[in-house]
């Protein structure tokens, strides 16, 4: 069991796992499915993208490169919020549907940790549910899945330049 806290809030959580489609089942959380070293190229605001869908964030990662940020991924909630402590990312994407902690608690623990961090919250459950969950953790967004990318830097677009 790993002991995080940020502020007076302390969660533990245990080991990270992630989802793999194939044998429908979670397995621990696979060191390749994280990156995030700066590229000469992706010298933009670094982003946390917090899924268990590996296949999803690095395509999300990609484009996001392509318009000029650089990311790291997490596929539990362990990762995210180990990454977010160790890379200080200037802006966070949370599914609420992680393995280990709640996706809203990962964001809840992000916020009292950078209160002005930029916080997008994705998900496929209940938009009602949802986007409560986001009001909740002053998330600066809620995306609904499936969504366009081009959505999505739109909103980190806005949300850095306001943080400004």
């Amino acid at each position: 069991m790993t002991y995080l806290s940020a502020g007076q809030l302390e969660i533990a959580i245990d080991a990270p796992l992630a989802w793999d489609d194939e044998t429908n089942s979670t397995h621990e959380f696979r060191e390749d499915w994280v990156h995030g070293d700066r590229t000469p190229e992706a010298s933009g605001p670094l982003v946390l993208l917090a899924d268990a869908d590996g296949l999803l964030i690095r395509a999300i990662a990609d484009r996001l490169h392509d318009y000029g940020y650089s990311a790291i991924l997490a596929a539990s909630a362990h990762q995210a919020l180990e990454l977010a402590q160790e890379r200080g990312p200037n802006a966070a994407v949370i599914d609420l549907s992680l393995p280990g902690l709640y996706g809203g608690s990962v964001a809840r623990t992000l916020r009292l940790a950078n209160p002005h961090m930029p916080i997008v919250i994705v998900s496929s459950l209940t938009v009602a549910v949802t986007s409560e969950d986001a009001w909740r953790v002053q998330a600066y967004a809620y995306l609904s899945k499936p969504f366009e990318v081009g959505a999505l830097v739109e909103i980190l677009r806005q949300a850095l330049t306001q943080r400004r």
